[in-house]
């Protein structure tokens, strides 16, 4: 991995000064922070996943809700249960497509650089900008 200036990270890390344990510490802690929104949103992910699956749709296409969740005599008559079983399998398939898209839009918001912000005069703090104006004026 290369810096802005095309030198490797290890070399910048092996010119870099010795810092601290305190130091080392606090960068260890800020990385771990980085990582707590990740497992929170794999989490969530995985939970709504594992419910509505193990708890919805198999137990509706195994016509057996009193194995999975104890309910007996969930539906009226046989004709009930094909209904829903028929759509049933239409939620599954609803259900797979917006899992694999919520999956695929979270790996890329993972992977994808965040970009920069460029070194035009127009994106310059507004602070910066009055000091270049005030210096172009006084020459």
């Amino acid at each position: 991995m290369a810096t802005d200036d095309g030198v490797s990270l290890k070399e910048h890390l092996m010119k870099a000064e010795k810092i601290s344990c305190g130091e080392r510490m606090e960068l260890k802690c800020y990385k771990c922070i980085t990582y707590f929104p990740v497992m929170v949103t794999f989490g969530l992910f995985a939970t709504l996943v594992f419910f509505y699956s193990f708890c919805y749709l198999r137990p509706v296409l195994l016509g057996d809700f009193e194995g999975t969740l104890g309910i007996t005599e969930y539906w009226a008559n046989d004709d009930d249960k094909e209904k829903d079983r028929f759509w049933t399998q239409i939620y599954l398939g609803v259900f797979i497509f917006c899992c694999l898209s919520l999956f695929i839009a979270i790996i890329l918001t993972i992977t994808t650089s965040p970009g920069h912000i460029p070194s035009d005069k127009e994106w310059d703090m507004p602070e910066k900008i009055d000091l270049a104006l005030n210096k172009e004026n006084k020459n």
